[in-house]
C-alpha cells in the first residue's frame, strides 16, 4: 500500500515527496509519467501555487484557444446543422478516442495490486490507494467531457456569424483542442501531483466554459453583441469563481473536512 507523506510535509519537505515517487514507481511502474514533474518545476512552491495555477491556466486557455482558432481553415457561411456535423466532425472522434484511453488506461491502473472492478481497497478517504483516485480522474473526465462538449455545441449554435470580437465557429473547435492536450496531464496531476492539477483543468476550459456558456445565454436571450460582452463573459466567470474559492477558503488552522477533500 502506498503511503502518502502527512499533509504537513507536503510543501515542506522534497525529502518525504521523493519517498513517495519512489513508492508510487516501485508498483505502478512504466503506468506513472513525469509531466506533473514538469509543473513542479514551473510551480516550485506547492503551496503558494494555487493563483498562479489559476491566472496563468485561463491566460492559456484565452489567449490559446483564440490564436488555434485563427489558423483553421474558415468553413464560411454554415447554417445551425451544419455548424454543429462542423464541430462533431473535427472533435468528435478524438474526444471519444481520449476518453476510451482515460477508462482503459483506469482499468489497467488496478492490475498490479490485483483489483478487481467492484472492489474498492482504499486506505482510507485521506489516503485513497492509486487505482482509486485513477478511478475518479476517469469519471471527471467523463463528465467533464460532456460539459465541454456541449459547452462548445451551444457556441456553434450562437456563432452563426463572427461576432463583434471577431470569434467565430472555429473558436469551439480550438476550444475542445485545448481540452484534449491537456486531459492527460490533469490525469497525471491528479493521480501523483494533485496540487499541480488546476493548471491543466483551467487550462483546458473547466471555468472559462461558464463564461461561454453565460454568453450564449444572454446572446440568446437578446442582449446585444459587443466585444465587452464576450471578454467580460470569458474573464469575469473565472475572476468571480477565484474570489468565491478564496473567500471560502479554510482558514490555516482548520481541520480539512475528509468527505469535501474526497470529493474534489
Amino acid at each position: 500500500m502506498i503511503r502518502r507523506p502527512p499533509r504537513s510535509t507536503l510543501s515542506s519537505s522534497s525529502a518525504a515527496s521523493d519517498v513517495y515517487k519512489r513508492q508510487i514507481n516501485a508498483e505502478y511502474g512504466d503506468f506513472i509519467t513525469a509531466m506533473g514533474a514538469l509543473l513542479s518545476k514551473i510551480f516550485p512552491n506547492p503551496g503558494a501555487s494555487v493563483g498562479p495555477q489559476v491566472i496563468l491556466g485561463n491566460a492559456v486557455q484565452i489567449v490559446g484557444s483564440m490564436a488555434l482558432a485563427r489558423y483553421l481553415a474558415d468553413p464560411g457561411a454554415l447554417s445551425d446543422t451544419e455548424r454543429l456535423v462542423y464541430l462533431a466532425k473535427m472533435t468528435l472522434a478524438p474526444l471519444c478516442l481520449l476518453q476510451w484511453a482515460v477508462f482503459e488506461f483506469h482499468a489497467l491502473s488496478r492490475l498490479p495490486s490485483n483489483i478487481m472492478p467492484w472492489q474498492d481497497k482504499s486506505a482510507s478517504d485521506d489516503n485513497p490507494s492509486y487505482a482509486i483516485k485513477m478511478a475518479r480522474a476517469a469519471a471527471q473526465t467523463f463528465e467533464q467531457s460532456v460539459v465541454a462538449f456541449g459547452t462548445n455545441a451551444a457556441l456553434a449554435l450562437t456563432l452563426a456569424s463572427p461576432n463583434a470580437a471577431g470569434i467565430d465557429v472555429r473558436i469551439a473547435v480550438s476550444n475542445m483542442a485545448l481540452y484534449m492536450a491537456g486531459r492527460p496531464l490533469f490525469v497525471d496531476c491528479y493521480t501523483t501531483h494533485p496540487i499541480y492539477r488546476l493548471f491543466p483543468l483551467l487550462a483546458g476550459g473547466f471555468w472559462t466554459n461558464g463564461g461561454s456558456m453565460l454568453y450564449c445565454t444572454l446572446r440568446n436571450a437578446g442582449v446585444p453583441d459587443s466585444t465587452g460582452l464576450w471578454y467580460g463573459c470569458l474573464c469575469g466567470i473565472p475572476m468571480a469563481t477565484l474570489a468565491a474559492a478564496l473567500t471560502l477558503q479554510k482558514k490555516p488552522g482548520n481541520k480539512p473536512d475528509a468527505k469535501e477533500d474526497k470529493e474534489n
